[in-house]
């Protein structure tokens, strides 16, 4: 035999498990993009949950202020899952999400412990503001956090509905379907 076609009859396999592995990862990178994708969607499905909530809770509480209640419900509770999935929010989300995320909910702590300040905890899912302390402050800042959970809202929906286009999107288009590879239908060949 020649020695062309031994080294070609030696080569074969090797060939053939290189091809094999790299179509393998392939495969095993598109399977790991739609499950991110799933996860993703999944994770931005209960932050808008618990942000809806958290809103819910604003809007008690400022009712509460308003009609001069010195009760007020914590807002620490509806955030658990925020909490238990901060690397996941930061593995999965897109920047803008992050960020809108992570000012909300830094808001939430500053407006909880000024009312932590200002009042005698009653359990952990109450407080009772103290006599002296004038809640016009609190006011603004639930007001302003029923703003800031509703744009994060927003933010977190027009990120899903792009998640959702971009699956919907074909992966691969052929270049002979593309317009400038198409010729004008009235020139002759």
């Amino acid at each position: 035999m020649h020695p062309t076609v031994i080294w070609t009859l030696n080569l074969a396999p090797i060939a053939m498990m290189l091809g094999i592995v790299i179509a393998n990862h392939i495969m095993m990178h598109r399977r790991k993009g739609q499950t991110d994708q799933v996860e993703a969607a999944k994770l931005r499905t209960a932050l808008l949950s618990e942000l809806r909530s958290l809103q819910d809770i604003y809007r008690v509480n400022l009712e509460l202020i308003e009609n001069r209640g010195r009760y007020l419900i914590s807002t620490r509770a509806p955030i658990m899952v925020y909490k238990n999935n901060l690397g996941r929010v930061t593995m999965l989300l897109e920047h803008a999400e992050i960020e809108k995320l992570v000012a909300l909910f830094s808001r939430n702590d500053i407006i909880e412990e000024l009312v932590s300040l200002h009042s005698n905890g009653r359990g952990a899912m109450s407080y009772r503001l103290l006599a002296r302390y004038s809640v016009d402050e609190l006011k603004q800042m639930y007001a302003a956090g029923i703003e800031h959970v509703a744009e994060t809202c927003e933010e977190l929906c027009k990120a899903e509905a792009g998640a959702r286009a971009a699956a919907s999107a074909p992966r691969f288009t052929s270049p002979i379907m593309l317009p400038s590879f198409r010729r004008p239908a009235n020139v002759e060949a």
